[in-house]
């Protein structure tokens, strides 16, 4: 894989609006699927990720200081089950991402994150699905 550039291309959305720069709270990124998705978050946009599991093997590489992304990953090794800091990290992001975790129901999630985020977590998914397919084929 090629180095990533200093700035990634800008990207819109489905309006023609340009995507700024999130946080995303990234539950589960030592799982399979959250690896893939940090990786590819890391080489194509501009994100910053918040990296949530109990587990980094399968990112350890994202995680090292001499990739030019290091400033905008973070790893926090908890459980989600029962860690009090869980939600002063989803409180400090702009999307959180998990299927262990439902951003519909928590209680300390703002509303107008709740509309953005359907958006961009329905963008990634398909992202992810047709970054896979790629392997597939």
């Amino acid at each position: 894989m090629a180095l990533a550039s200093s700035s990634a291309p800008q990207r819109f959305d489905l309006d023609g609006t340009l995507i700024q720069p999130l946080t995303i709270c990234m539950i589960g990124a030592g799982g399979f699927i959250g690896s893939h998705l940090c990786e590819k978050l890391m080489w194509e946009t501009e994100h910053t990720i918040l990296a949530i599991d109990v587990y980094s093997d399968k990112i350890q590489h994202l995680l090292e200081p001499a990739q030019p992304w290091s400033s905008r990953i973070e790893f926090h090794r908890l459980n989600i089950k029962n860690d009090s800091r869980l939600e002063g990290l989803i409180k400090t992001s702009d999307l959180v991402q998990s299927k262990q975790y439902n951003a519909e129901t928590t209680s300390f999630s703002a509303t107008s994150f709740h509309s953005a985020a359907r958006r961009i977590v329905v963008y990634l998914y398909v992202w992810l699905w047709l970054f896979l397919c790629k392997f597939c084929i």
